[in-house]
């Protein structure tokens, strides 16, 4: 009897720690298939064709292009090889920066990014992470006109990026 109730116990445990690993890889899994429905993009036209659009629809628009990250010369630099693979950052902080006074830890998400990359198929793949989520994430339940302003715009940059010239 001594040795039942340990037993138990510890079958138990091992049980719930195995939910709780499938129900995080689910969930990260459902939430991964979330974003990328909403918000990912690929296309046959070159990577520099779709690079030259999104930077024309930023521009368009007066958002500030902080800045690029290339993380396929990064890649390369370590001699790794990941293919063409850009990280725009651009903004307006006019829209962002109520955002960030609502919830400073916004901040880790803002300014917005958008992703442009060859995927395993060599299609051009353009992706931004869906602002309403984020927000969601944040508690911020009271932005909605800004988010949907937001939502609206990343939408319209990221079908020009990807539109055929």
């Amino acid at each position: 009897m001594k040795n039942i109730i340990p037993a138990l116990f510890l079958a138990a445990l091992v049980s719930a720690c195995s939910a709780s690993e499938t129900n995080q890889h689910t969930s990260d899994s459902r939430a991964s298939e979330s974003v990328s429905s909403a918000a990912l993009m690929t296309t046959e036209i070159p990577f520099e064709t779709v690079e030259t659009n999104l930077r024309k629809a930023l521009k368009t628009r007066n958002l500030k292009l902080f800045t690029v990250v290339n993380h396929g010369e990064g890649a390369k630099s370590v001699g790794m090889d990941i293919g063409q693979s850009k990280l725009f950052i651009f903004g307006n902080p006019k829209s962002g920066t109520p955002l960030m006074m609502a919830n400073r830890q916004m901040g880790l998400e803002l300014p917005m990014k958008v992703l442009i990359y060859t995927n395993e198929q060599g299609q051009t793949a353009l992706r931004h992470t869906d602002i309403k989520a984020l927000a969601r994430q944040y508690g911020l339940t009271d932005q909605a006109e800004r988010l949907k302003k937001i939502e609206t715009t990343l939408n319209a940059i990221s079908k020009e990026a990807v539109a055929s010239s």
